[in-house]
């Protein structure tokens, strides 16, 4: 048995490395002296200040939080749970509407027992006036989407929980059973799911306006051609971050399983009308992707140059490296600038970027200190995020230990430039 394999399966190793770690990035922090734990002074900053002591994030980096007709409001989840203790399925977080500019409670929207810290609930904007986010319907034991209007009154529980959705408003799920089974930070804590439960785990389709239903593609399928394509058998598979392109085309997703041990990501691309699912990058480690346009994504992998961020085309073309850098979550400003992040330093920072695509200039525009007691699946990722008219950015970060959400004024929006 490797090294790796032994301490995976002891997870109180790996706690206590990854405390001692973390305590020599904060002790060296404090070495530098001062530091910028706010960004520079030029893009401001607003950390939302709200009297309560609730802790507040926004989840994934996919979509922007920012109401698409109103940027002043937020969506956002909020709880009392410790955010530093995994989530319990016995505390629900509440989403609520923000004002970011003077920090007040517009709305409570709903609340759930579906959630974790990296996605919250899902919620998501199906268009200016209707939100979705993901419940569990205890009677009938289930997860399903719920569509709210922004006042907060209840529309519809649909019959699937929600992923992704698509510019046409159109939903997409998958098994966030699978998921807790196998990445829980991903996942939701209010069932234990059977095996045929797990064996059935798709990417399905639903759209609100004609209330179609579709199964676009089985985990069973792509087991099996994991399965003739490595010779072995694969275990703990499962299907997760599912993107739409942005004229709701085509979908990419990542199709995670082990062989022997060892971990592997496939990224694929599909149809959002169905068909076969095709295979554009295997066995690379893709990590996080955003689309670049409708024919090409950004994926953070290994490719032939090392690690970095590589442009991979639709059409089957050879991923080719746009920049050798450590893993974030990229999303494109426009064809010129990209957007990301870093995991934490040396020092216990998060980097808040903006890199040109053309001359490769590099703007930090913020450094966010990681708190001790925020590890694996309590992580604080800052998922940055732009504003529909991108004049204001959006991080998760930690104030002490206390959950909350920064908006940045965007360099690029006044003409400036990486």
């Amino acid at each position: 048995m490797g090294v790796k394999t032994l301490v995976r399966r002891l997870p109180g190793v790996v706690s206590g490395v990854r405390l001692g770690k973390r305590m020599v990035a904060i002790a060296r922090r404090g070495k530098m002296g001062a530091y910028a734990g706010a960004p520079n002074g030029e893009h401001g900053l607003g950390i939302l200040a709200l009297p309560d002591s609730r802790h507040r994030f926004v989840g994934y980096y996919d979509h922007s939080p920012f109401k698409p007709d109103d940027e002043r409001l937020l969506l956002v989840h909020s709880t009392r749970h410790p955010a530093w203790r995994r989530p319990s399925a016995a505390v629900p977080v509440c989403i609520e509407l923000i004002n970011h500019q003077d920090s007040t409670v517009v709305c409570e929207l709903g609340e759930s027992y579906a959630w974790n810290w990296q996605q919250g609930a899902r919620a998501l904007w199906l268009n200016a006036e209707t939100i979705i986010f993901n419940v569990y319907d205890s009677a009938m034991d289930r997860y399903r989407a719920r569509m709210v209007r922004c006042d907060g009154t209840h529309l519809a529980d649909l019959t699937i929980p929600v992923q992704e959705i698509d510019s046409q408003g159109r939903i997409y799920g998958l098994s966030y059973e699978a998921l807790a089974a196998v990445r829980p930070d991903y996942g939701y804590r209010n069932r234990q799911p059977g095996s045929h439960e797990l064996a059935g785990n798709a990417i399905e389709q639903f759209d609100p306006s004609t209330h179609m239903h579709n199964v676009l593609i089985r985990l069973s399928t792509l087991q099996k051609q994991a399965q003739t394509r490595h010779g072995s058998p694969i275990m703990q598979a499962k299907l997760n971050h599912v993107m739409a392109s942005p004229n709701a085309a085509r979908l990419v997703f990542l199709f995670r399983y082990f062989v022997g041990g060892r971990r592997i990501t496939d990224l694929y691309e599909m149809s959002t009308n169905g068909g076969p699912a095709r295979l554009l990058v295997a066995d690379s480690g893709v990590s996080h992707v955003c689309w670049w346009g409708d024919d090409k994504v950004i994926a953070t992998m290994m490719g032939v140059g090392g690690f970095g961020y590589y442009v991979v085309p639709i059409d089957a073309a050879e991923p080719t490296l746009m920049w050798a850098q450590q893993d974030g979550h990229p999303s494109c400003v426009d064809e010129r600038y990209l957007l990301t992040d870093t995991y934490p330093d040396r020092y216990a920072l998060r980097r808040l970027l903006m890199r040109s695509v053309d001359t490769g200039g590099l703007t930090e525009l913020g450094a966010f200190p990681e708190p001790l007691f925020y590890q694996g699946e309590t992580r604080c990722d800052l998922h940055p995020s732009l504003s529909p008219s991108g004049r204001y950015i959006q991080v998760d970060c930690a104030i002490g230990h206390r959950r909350s959400v920064a908006i940045l004024a965007n360099p690029l929006f006044g003409g400036g430039g990486a």
